[in-house]
This record gives structure tokens, C-alpha cells and sequence, in this order.
């Protein structure tokens, strides 16, 4: 849903509600949280959800639904448990033969509409609703122990989420760390082998010059020899 989430961007970068650069942290954001982009533009405070609503509502011609104006039928809530609910941030909102029309937070999200396929059996009929009411829609009819009980599992599959990125972001370290250590490793090999050269060079010299030095004496020694006979 990456493509969806890019395309909401743009939409609000060309309306002028987000800067470029406001757009771009918010997707690094976004990465790191696993959150939606709307979302975290929302938390922080760039873009109302409202903003929001109407741009996907102009943007993919989709309507946003009031919960408060609707009737909500018991027989279509009790076709999902109140904890997958509160988890797709959905609720269901009327049967009708085999199409279930549900109310979601995020009803461009394929994953979600077919967990909510899966687990009713029906037609799923997806609207835009905003956040918060659906929650409070969910509280009201599921109940606040079983949010509760939800929102403790989201946190504990943050947490766990959370310590998996703690975890690949030490492995990296870890990774970085051992190259590093390769390449201080190689290139105290190479200084090894140019000190190594350096001596063979030097000690070369010397013997050459030592060669010279006794070929000299030996010249000198024949001149003083033919000086001598002389």
C-alpha cells in the first residue's frame, strides 16, 4: 500500500497543505514508526484530519462517512470480534445479503479488507471514517476492557517491533564495526608489506654500495701496486 500512501503525499504537497520538506520527513517517519503517512502527519500537528479527509475524498471520489448518522446493526458488528476491530481500526456497519459495509480508518488498505473478508465471510464494502470516531464507535459498542486489551497487544507488538529495529540497527553497528576493523587489519598489512619493501631496498642499497666501496679499494689497491713497480 506504499503506492497509496505516496499518492496521499502528493495530493496534499500539490494542494499545498505539505511542504516538500515536510512531506519528506514525515515518510522517514513513517518508516521508522510503521504508521500511516495521514497518521503521522496528523500527530504532528502538520495536516487535521479533516484536511485530510476532504483531499481523499476529491482525490479517489469517496465520501467520508459520519458514524454518528448511521445505524449501526448488532447482527453486522457480531460478524468481528471487537479485538480484530479495534486492531483494523474498523467497524462493521450494515449486512446486506453478502456485502457487509464496514466504516475503516483506512479503507485503501487491501491487507485489512481482506482480513475483514476472511474472518466474516462477506463482500467487504469499504468507507472513509475518521479515526478517533471509529474508536469511539468501538468503545461504545464492544466495549473499553476489550480496547484496552487491544491496545496493550498493539503496544506489546510495538515494543517487539521496536526491539527488532534495536536489534537490525546493533547488528548493522556490529557490521560496520567488523569492516572497520577489516579494513585497519588491511591496511596494517600494507603498511607491513611497504616497510617490508622499504627494508629489502634499503639493504639492497647497502650491499650494492658495499660493492662499490671494496671494487674502489681494489682499484686503488692495483694503482698503488702499479705505482709500486713503476
Amino acid at each position: 500500500m506504499a503506492t497509496k500512501e505516496k499518492d496521499i503525499g502528493g495530493v496534499l504537497v500539490r494542494s499545498g497543505s505539505v511542504s516538500k520538506a515536510q512531506l519528506k520527513k514525515a515518510l522517514e517517519l513513517q518508516k521508522k514508526t510503521g504508521k500511516k503517512l495521514e497518521q503521522v502527519l496528523q500527530e504532528k500537528g502538520v495536516v487535521k484530519e479533516n484536511t485530510v479527509n476532504d483531499l481523499l475524498k476529491y482525490r479517489y471520489s469517496t465520501k467520508v462517512m459520519r458514524l454518528d448518522a448511521q445505524s449501526i446493526q448488532k447482527d453486522a458488528t457480531r460478524l468481528l470480534s471487537g479485538e480484530l476491530a479495534r486492531k483494523l481500526k474498523s467497524i462493521p456497519i450494515k449486512k446486506n445479503g453478502y456485502k457487509l459495509l464496514v466504516a475503516m480508518a483506512d479503507p485503501y488498505n487491501l491487507d485489512i479488507i481482506n482480513e475483514i473478508k476472511n474472518a466474516t465471510g462477506l463482500m467487504v464494502m469499504p468507507k472513509k471514517a475518521k479515526e478517533q470516531t471509529i474508536l469511539e464507535m468501538i468503545d461504545s459498542v464492544y466495549g473499553v476492557a476489550v480496547s484496552d486489551k487491544v491496545n496493550k497487544k498493539i503496544e506489546g507488538e510495538q515494543q517487539e517491533q521496536e526491539q527488532e529495529r534495536e536489534q537490525e540497527q546493533e547488528q548493522e553497528q556490529e557490521q560496520e564495526q567488523e569492516q572497520e576493523q577489516e579494513q585497519e587489519q588491511e591496511q596494517e598489512q600494507e603498511q607491513e608489506q611497504e616497510q617490508e619493501q622499504e627494508q629489502e631496498q634499503a639493504k639492497e642499497q647497502e650491499q650494492e654500495q658495499a660493492k662499490e666501496q671494496e671494487q674502489e679499494q681494489e682499484q686503488e689497491q692495483e694503482q698503488e701496486q702499479e705505482q709500486e713497480q713503476e
